[in-house]
């Protein structure tokens, strides 16, 4: 287990034999998960801070109309909504499911909180975490403060382009999104038409960003 968590960007830069010795200081569990299991229910009070050692875990609600919407998953070792463990409202906005068999660390709050006073690097990855999930959601907001999809997708490209990410794929902008398949096919096929983009086995790659930034703007 401390193996896994010198991976975890909670631990990052610790030695296993000092996350060992800090584990040892303070409560927590280790729970096993599953495939298909609801691992914490919407709304239910989040007082121990999960992170994922083994398997995968997604975050899933229903929409007023029943629809399952789905968000991105989170693999080992990564934190599960870290920002609803502290403040006033610490509950969670979703269904935790496990998309395999799950191995799930459970740290109490208050045990956090005494590593993160103990070691100033427990503390700085948390705010580090924290901050990233921020910055996350500012540019998502961002691209969803346009009027329509095929603007927001464009948007989406081209910064993925200057960013010099890897390119991205049909599903990674159904999950970014939250909207369906077609939506997203159609859209693709209307950049496609005016080769703005290619798409090769489903993988999106620019190929010209300025008939994107057009597209944006016609769009607004």
């Amino acid at each position: 287990m401390d193996t896994i968590l010198e991976q975890s960007p909670l631990f990052r830069g610790l030695e296993k034999e000092h996350i060992a010795e800090l584990l040892n200081k303070y409560t927590y569990s280790v729970i096993e998960f599953k495939k298909g299991e609801v691992i914490a229910k919407k709304d239910t009070a989040y007082s121990s801070l999960m992170i994922v050692l083994k398997g995968i875990v997604r975050g899933e609600t229903t929409n007023s109309g029943g629809i399952i919407m789905r968000s991105n998953e989170i693999k080992a070792p990564n934190l599960i909504s870290p920002a609803f463990l502290f403040g006033g409202y610490n509950r969670l906005p979703i269904n935790v499911v496990a998309q395999s068999d799950v191995s799930i660390l459970m740290l109490h709050r208050a045990s956090l909180f005494g590593m993160m006073q103990e070691d100033p690097v427990i503390l700085s990855n948390f705010i580090d975490i924290l901050s990233q999930r921020a910055n996350l959601l500012t540019k998502k907001l961002f691209y969803l403060s346009f009027r329509s999809l095929k603007s927001q997708i464009a948007e989406y490209l081209i910064n993925k382009t200057y960013n010099l990410h890897e390119p991205t794929c049909e599903k990674d902008l159904v999950k970014y999104f939250e909207v369906t398949m077609n939506s997203v096919e159609r859209v693709l096929e209307d950049f496609t038409k005016v080769n703005a983009i290619q798409v090769e086995d489903t993988r999106i790659i620019v190929s010209d960003v300025e008939k994107l930034k057009s597209i944006l703007n016609d769009n607004k």
